[in-house]
């Protein structure tokens, strides 16, 4: 009967134990498997050294609770209730936090990503975080791959040296119309823009037509994409519009706005920079879409950070009610054959 009295302490005591080799296994492997990333999941990882704490704590509960139940020690019992009671206060305030980065954690994961894409050229750390990113999300940019027409790539960067010329290609598609009575009949043709930069003196040489900044493209106001067909009948003034593209997912984008792309966005067709030494690839390339991932990054990261910042709450809350029930446990615990020790 006294074995059967001491079967519920034993439980939660083994209890905490487990929940505590559980939360220190999880918050090894986040620190572990997520540094590379820098401070994207900085929250996550500073939470996860602070539960490595709680679960030694909640370890060290469970070893001695067990001790001071079987032999029924009323030393130990007094040391566990103590250590109990600090597990329990400890996991409580990792519960509150791990909510509170939870509710925060998309506008953190989306400033901090952002900002390592304007740094991509002037900082080897920001670059390696956001190649390790886009190739582990398969994604491109914060909210989408046309981000990256912030970011300025084919830029002069500090990192080049200022001997070094780059250059860099942009296609675009100029359009001449000529109209002749009711018949209107649209010519597409492709101009190379060619840009030279050395040192501090640039020269843009400019071949049939002249290229403007790809960001001021993304401003223009186009309707007609790839223009209209003409109809085969004679004196007909009914034209046909051609079915807007999709390009890189969005709708009605015209292929003459190119984006240069690093090359953990591109799936395949990546240039080489002699310059830099690095593959970049262009998203209108020869004048087709190319082969690129399309969606965003913050989303795929925030779910991530957000799922691990939850499972510390969940676990926290499983230490918080089973460290209250031990200290509730060991103080109602028998002691017709407790000891001083």
């Amino acid at each position: 009967m006294e074995f059967r009295g001491r079967i519920f302490p034993i439980s939660i005591m083994v209890s905490i134990f487990v929940f505590s080799l559980i939360h220190l296994g999880v918050s090894i492997g986040i620190i572990v498997g997520f540094r590379k990333y820098g401070d994207t999941f900085r929250p996550q990882i500073g939470l996860s050294g602070y539960n490595i704490a709680i679960s030694f704590f909640g370890l060290l509960t469970g070893v001695i609770g067990l001790i001071a139940v079987t032999f029924g020690s009323k030393l130990l019992r007094r040391i566990t209730f103590l250590i109990a009671g600090l597990v329990g206060i400890l996991a409580l305030a990792s519960l509150v936090t791990a909510i509170i980065i939870n509710a925060k954690s998309f506008s953190y994961v989306r400033s901090h990503f952002t900002g390592k894409m304007m740094n991509y050229m002037t900082n080897l750390g920001d670059m390696k975080t956001i190649d390790d990113l886009q190739y582990r999300y398969s994604c491109c940019g914060a909210n989408g791959w046309i981000d990256w027409a912030n970011a300025k790539l084919d830029a002069t960067s500090p990192m080049v040296n200022g001997t070094t010329v780059m250059t860099t290609t942009m296609m675009m598609t100029t359009t001449t119309t000529t109209t002749t009575g009711a018949n209107t009949t649209t010519i597409m043709t492709d101009a190379n823009a060619t840009t030279t930069m050395a040192a501090a003196n640039t020269t843009i040489t400019t071949v049939a037509a002249t290229a403007t900044a790809a960001g001021k493209q993304l401003k223009r106001d186009v309707h007609d994409i790839n223009g209209q067909e003409n109809l085969p009948l004679a004196g007909s003034s009914r034209q046909k519009r051609q079915a807007p593209i999709v390009y890189g997912g969005i709708f009605g984008l015209p292929i003459s706005f190119g984006v240069t792309l690093p090359y953990s966005c591109c799936t395949a067709g990546a240039l080489l920079d002699n310059s830099t030494n690095m593959l970049f690839c262009i998203s209108n390339a020869n004048g087709a879409v190319n082969h690129f991932n399309s969606e965003g990054c913050v989303k795929p990261i925030q779910v991530v950070a957000g799922n691990q910042a939850m499972g510390f709450g969940v676990i926290n809350s499983f230490l918080v009610v089973l460290a209250f029930v031990a200290m509730r446990v060991l103080l109602l615990e028998p002691t017709s054959r407790s000891s001083d020790i």
